[in-house]
């Protein structure tokens, strides 16, 4: 009972986190790079257009010396403006160059068509999992959602995705919970995981002010009803989930990874 009233705990803490990292990425962003203070990173700076936003990767691929089969995505960010055009979009991943170093790469994409790519000079500390998600494949299942249709209403988006590893649990009683596949939209009630490997989180925010919100507008929970942001995982991290319970399934009775299937699609158009 105390192991699952702590990853219960370890939950609902993920969920503040979630939306305070939403809150802090509307009014800024920090660009990480492993290289060291007495050494500039490389900056190459070319142009591209997105959406869609694989050609943010594919610029990089294509610009600077990197094995894109080596690549795992660390954090991405995406703004857009209040007519949902996307005006700002950052990436951070660590992959391998030429002579199999790790590094790491910041792209960062300013509206209409700046592309920054920033290459460590030292070799990253952070080690490869050999177990991430590509960058491309990430952006592909963001290409695919209707971003003028996501969360009807007036205000601009922010996309935030990340990754973590360990114990704990997502809750729809908390969060707008869903498995994005497609373009699609599939609810989810509970998710929970044990795992070392990473698990990427993609949350969706409205942002209605052209402005930084008071801490005292940040209610928690946010009724259901009123909620402006939704979290989503992606179909390959529900392989490494220890329980998955779709919104059709009483909590008593969870189903399994490989049952997920069976979970009723809700299309981001509709």
């Amino acid at each position: 009972m105390k192991n699952s009233r702590s990853i219960r705990e370890k939950g609902v803490l993920r969920t503040i986190t979630l939306v305070l990292v939403l809150l802090i990425t509307a009014c800024a962003v920090v660009i990480w790079h492993a290289g060291g203070e007495d050494e500039e990173p490389s900056v190459r700076t070319v142009t591209a257009t997105i959406p869609p936003f694989a050609n943010l990767w594919e610029r990089t691929v294509a610009t600077v010396d990197v094995q894109n089969s080596s690549v795992e995505l660390i954090d991405l960010w995406i703004r857009t403006d209040f007519n949902r055009s996307p005006t700002f979009a950052w990436l951070n991943v660590i992959g391998r160059d030429g002579d199999s170093v790790s590094r790491s790469y910041d792209i960062q994409w300013h509206a209409p068509g700046r592309l920054d790519i920033i290459v460590s000079s030292k070799p990253v500390e952070t080690p490869f999992s050999g177990k991430g998600c590509n960058p491309m494949y990430v952006l592909e299942q963001i290409d695919q959602v209707d971003l003028a249709k996501v969360l009807p209403g007036d205000g601009r988006l922010d996309i935030s995705v990340m990754n973590d590893r360990g114990s704990f649990q997502y809750e729809d009683r908390f969060i707008d919970l869903y498995l994005l596949e497609n373009g699609s939209f599939t609810p989810l009630k509970r998710v929970a995981y044990s795992t070392d490997k990473p698990v990427y989180t993609i949350a969706i925010a409205r942002i209605e002010s052209s402005g930084s919100e008071s801490s005292e507008s940040v209610v928690y929970p946010i009724p259901k009803e009123q909620r402006s942001y939704l979290v989503a995982l992606l179909p390959p991290d529900l392989t490494k989930a220890d329980e998955i319970v779709p919104v059709t399934v009483a909590s008593s009775t969870p189903s399994t990874a490989s049952s997920r299937s069976v979970l009723p699609a809700m299309t981001a158009t509709s």
